[in-house]
C-alpha cells in the first residue's frame, strides 16, 4: 500500500474512533459550547441596559416634606427602587450581601441645602453605603442619588436653582463601603474558595471513576461475599471522601493565610460547618456518579462535563454578584453555590454563624439527597 493510502487509511481509523467514542464528543463539543453558551449570557446581560441596583433609602430627616419628596424620588427611581429601612437595617443588609447600596438622607439635609446654595452654610453629606462588591452599583447610584435631590429640592432652592446647577451642586454624596469583615472585597480569598470547590469536585470525579475500576477488577464481588452489606460499602466511600476534601479544605486554606494572609473573619465554628457539609456534598456526588457511569472512560467525561458547569455557575470561576439577577436566583440550586457562598460568608465577609446554617444546611441536604439517590442505583456487578 503507498504512503498517500496508508496516511488516509489511518485518519479514518482514527477519526471513526473518536466519532464511537461518546467520551471525547461529549469533552470536545458539549462542553465548550455549553461554557460559551453561559459566559455569553452572563456577559451579554451584564453589559446590556436593563440595570437594576438592589438598594434601600434611610430618611434621618423625616420631620421635612423636601426630604420626604426625595425619598419617594429615590423610590420611584427606575435603577434604584429603593425602599425604606432605618440605618442598622440597612447596614445588615449590606453586610450580608443583600443589597448593594444604602442612601443616608441626614438630619437637616434639605434645610443645609437650601443654604448652601445662597453660600449660607457648609455642603450636607449624604451617604451612599455600599456592599464591597458593588463599587459600580454605588457610583450609578451616586449619580441617581444626585439628580434626584435637585429635583426633590427645587422648591426650596427657588430662583438658586439655575445657580446651582451651573456653578456646584450644594451637597456631597459621599461613597462609603460597609462589610463586616472590612471595606474591602477580597478576591484572593474568593479565588481560594472558589479553586479548592472545583479541584475537591474534580476529586468526586476520580474517585467514581475508582469505584469503577474496582468493579470491573471483581473487588466489589469478593467484598460482596465477603459478606459486606452494601450500605457499609457506600457509607465507608462518603467518609473517606469526605475526610479527603477536608484535607484538602485544611490544607487550602493554611496555604492562604501564610501566602496570601486569607483569615477566618468570621464565624471559625461555621467556617467548619460549611466545610463538612461541602465534604459530605461531594463525596456522595462521587458516589452517585459512579452508579451512573459504565465505564470509567464515559464516567470521566461526563463528570467533568458535570463539575465544569457546576464550578461555573457556583460562583467560583468569577463572583456570583457578576451574575445577572435571573441567574444568581436560579444558581441557588446549584449545591457548590453554597459552599462558595458560604465560605465567602465565613472569611472575607466577616459574618456570624447565623449566615453559615443556611449553606450548611443545603449541602447537608444534597448530601442526603446523592447518597440516597445511589444507594438505590448501586450495582455489586
Amino acid at each position: 500500500m503507498s504512503f498517500p493510502r496508508q496516511l488516509l487509511a489511518l485518519v479514518r481509523k482514527d477519526l471513526k474512533l473518536f466519532r464511537a467514542d461518546r467520551r471525547a464528543l461529549i469533552v470536545s463539543f458539549a462542553v465548550p459550547a455549553m461554557l460559551a453558551l453561559l459566559f455569553g449570557l452572563v456577559f451579554r446581560s451584564t453589559s446590556g441596559s436593563g440595570v437594576h441596583i438592589k438598594s434601600r433609602v434611610v430618611n434621618l430627616d423625616p420631620g421635612s416634606a423636601a426630604s420626604l419628596r426625595l425619598a419617594d424620588a429615590l423610590a420611584a427611581d427606575p435603577l434604584l427602587a429603593a425602599l425604606p429601612a432605618s440605618r442598622a437595617e440597612a447596614e445588615d443588609l449590606l453586610q450580608k450581601g443583600k443589597i448593594d447600596v444604602a442612601l443616608v438622607i441626614p438630619e437637616h439635609f434639605a434645610a443645609q441645602t437650601a443654604a448652601a446654595s445662597r453660600s449660607a452654610g457648609a455642603r450636607p453629606t449624604l451617604e451612599v453605603l455600599a456592599d464591597p462588591t458593588s463599587k459600580m452599583e454605588a457610583g450609578i447610584a451616586q449619580g441617581a442619588a444626585a439628580r434626584a435631590v435637585m429635583q426633590a429640592l427645587a422648591p426650596e432652592l427657588d430662583a438658586d436653582y439655575l445657580r446651582c446647577a451651573s456653578t456646584g451642586s450644594p451637597f456631597t454624596a459621599e461613597i462609603r463601603a460597609v462589610g463586616a469583615g472590612g471595606d474591602h472585597y477580597d478576591g484572593a480569598a474568593h479565588a481560594l474558595a472558589g479553586m479548592g470547590v472545583q479541584f475537591i469536585l474534580i476529586g468526586a470525579v476520580d474517585s467514581a471513576v475508582g469505584m469503577l475500576n474496582e468493579r470491573q477488577q471483581g473487588l466489589f464481588r469478593r467484598l460482596r461475599a465477603a459478606p459486606l452489606a452494601r450500605a457499609t460499602l457506600i457509607t465507608s466511600r462518603l467518609l473517606s471522601g469526605a475526610i479527603i476534601a477536608l484535607l484538602v479544605i485544611v490544607f487550602l486554606y493554611s496555604f492562604g493565610s501564610m501566602t496570601l494572609g486569607i483569615t477566618i473573619k468570621g464565624s471559625k465554628l461555621g467556617f467548619g460547618l460549611v466545610a463538612v457539609g461541602f465534604a459530605l456534598m461531594a463525596a456522595a456526588l462521587g458516589v452517585l456518579i459512579s452508579t451512573f457511569g459504565k465505564t470509567p472512560q464515559a464516567t470521566r467525561g461526563a463528570g467533568v462535563f458535570i463539575v465544569l458547569i457546576g464550578t461555573m455557575l457556583s460562583g467560583a470561576w468569577f463572583p456570583s454578584f457578576m451574575f445577572p439577577s435571573w441567574l444568581r436566583s436560579a444558581t441557588l440550586f446549584v449545591p457548590s453555590r453554597w459552599a462558595v457562598d458560604g465560605l465567602d460568608a465565613m472569611t472575607w465577609r466577616g459574618l456570624g454563624i447565623d449566615a453559615a446554617l443556611a449553606p450548611a444546611g443545603v449541602l447537608l441536604l444534597a448530601a442526603v439527597i446523592f447518597g440516597g439517590w445511589a444507594a438505590t442505583r448501586f450495582k455489586w456487578d
